[in-house]
């Protein structure tokens, strides 16, 4: 009988219950350091390849935070403060960068399932406040756990796919 209930746990724990990919971060040094930005079609989340440039990623090293874009060349920031809420799932940062370029970043579990983390940033150049960005983000490291949709352009610029919104507030 004891086989039996051994056997049913090994089996419930591989294909019966989903295990976490985040769990609630404890201070700075848990929290993941790359990051990689999803995007959401009506099969779930993906790893999505653009025509032209790259998939957005960010990489914290130490207190410097790199900010990668599709197009653009990336944007580096000194992480001035980090703060994480009691519950340990929402971190915010304020950051500082060349010239009079500053802003913060919220990143908040939204999903620790799949390991989705929903990242806000606001940026300020030159005492103006541009819009704010919302990216869907896993741990880089989860990266191939999602479909990866590419979309080549050999012959020159073609248009890129659209996704559904973001989902979360």
């Amino acid at each position: 009988m004891k086989g039996v209930f051994a056997v049913l746990i090994c089996f419930l724990s591989q294909f019966g219950f989903s295990q976490n990919k985040l769990e609630s971060w404890k201070d700075f040094q848990t929290f993941e350091k790359q990051w990689i930005r999803l995007e959401r079609d009506n099969q779930g989340y993906l790893l999505y390849q653009p025509c032209e440039g790259s998939i957005n990623r960010i990489d914290i090293q130490q207190r410097r935070i790199g900010i990668y874009w599709t197009l653009e060349s990336p944007d580096f920031f000194e992480i001035e403060k980090a703060s994480l809420n009691k519950e340990g799932n929402l971190f915010t940062f304020s950051f500082r960068g060349s010239g009079n370029s500053k802003g913060t970043a919220e990143a908040k579990i939204v999903d620790k399932i799949q390991g989705l983390v929903l990242w806000k940033f606001n940026f300020i150049f030159n005492n103006s406040v541009s819009s704010e960005i919302i990216w869907v983000m896993t741990p880089k490291i989860y990266a191939n756990e999602f479909r990866f949709v590419d979309n080549p352009c050999p012959d020159g610029k073609i248009k890129e796919k659209e996704f559904l919104p973001i989902e979360f507030k």
